[in-house]
């Protein structure tokens, strides 16, 4: 059922100039949640308005705001919305849902508004001013000890296909760091040569690529893999059986394997995904005092700032900078 400011701005309205904004609107939003080349991205936005707009009260399945619903949401309801799902409760310290997810959220909301309001759907953003849950500096994924990792790769079962398949997935997560989705992409011709040096094509979230300088280990393991077992196409096949020869291991396979040789190191497997690969190897890299735009650039991150959350050494006591300080404390008094 409309409220009552909805009915009334309808009423005042021309039905030309609804037309238009309601082309408008329909425009605009498909013209945010395609902006982004990634489908998992724009499954994400189109998530996060569906969130907003269903705890506002729209009765649309999927969450997407009428022209009446979109125009009367106001800086009261945003707040409403931060506040029901990401501020603590004062009772329990905790919120529903955490910070980093409400910062998300608000920001595409945001943003969203902003789309409206250049195409002429709205006059204002209501969600210009509404301050943002602060989102943790320190990441969340548990990261290994180098020690875990050497237990991890030794654990492997090898000989078969499949234990070497696995082998070489788990290396292109702890030596290249990539992500579940661009691992399990990788094909056999994405590993070549500049020069003397082996490189790892990567296609990132939007379609993006990348060139990696790929491990020597990891180059010598793939070339005895890919000749051994004469794997064509891509690089880690799903093997399953009746899967075809030409479908890649899923990303809840990869997920699945690396609970499993982490499980057979003696790791809590629920506390472990393949990102903390990422997070061990980006920690790792740091600690031995590679400089940061180095790790970034490797690790594919926009943001050194984005690299910094998976430093999981920053808070060690035992990394301070104080012996490095050049002062001397004066041995007796004078």
């Amino acid at each position: 059922m409309e409220s009552p400011l909805a009915l009334a701005l309808a009423a005042r309205e021309a039905p030309l100039e609804r037309l238009t904004a309601l082309a408008a609107l329909e425009e605009t939003r498909s013209r945010f949640l395609s902006r982004s080349r990634s489908k998992a991205t724009a499954r994400t936005y189109s998530a996060d308005l569906r969130h907003f707009f269903r705890f506002l009260g729209s009765e649309d399945p999927c969450g997407i705001p009428s022209l009446d619903e979109a125009r009367t949401v106001s800086w009261r309801e945003v707040t409403a919305y931060r506040d029901r799902f990401f501020l603590p409760d004062a009772r329990t310290g905790r919120s529903e849902l955490a910070a980093e997810t409400g910062a998300r959220r608000l920001s595409v909301v945001a943003s969203f508004y902003d789309e409206l309001r250049r195409a002429g759907v709205v006059r204002e953003n209501p969600a210009r001013d509404v301050p943002r849950p602060r989102a943790s500096q320190e990441g969340k994924t548990r990261g290994l000890s180098p020690g875990e990792v050497d237990r991890v790769l030794a654990k492997v079962p090898r000989g078969s296909q499949r234990g070497e398949r696995d082998l070489l997935l788990l290396a292109v997560f702890f030596f290249q760091w990539l992500r579940v989705a661009e691992a399990v992409r990788l094909r056999v011709e994405d590993i070549s040569r500049d020069g003397t040096i082996p490189t790892l094509r990567v296609r990132q979230k939007g379609g993006r690529e990348r060139v990696l300088p790929l491990r020597a280990e990891v180059l010598e393991l793939a070339l005895s893999y890919i000749e051994r077992f004469e794997v064509a196409g891509f690089l880690f096949p799903a093997l399953s059986p009746g899967a075809p020869d030409d479908r890649p291991i899923s990303p809840e396979g990869a997920r699945l394997v690396f609970k499993r040789a982490c499980a057979g190191a003696g790791i809590d497997a629920s506390r472990v995904s393949p990102h903390s690969a990422r997070v061990t190897g980006i920690t790792a890299a740091l600690v031995a005092d590679v400089p940061l735009d180095i790790v970034q650039d490797f690790a594919g991150h926009a943001r050194p700032e984005t690299t910094l959350r998976y430093h999981r050494a920053r808070r060690r006591l035992d990394r301070s900078p104080l012996a490095a300080l050049p002062f001397r404390m004066p041995r007796e008094a004078p």
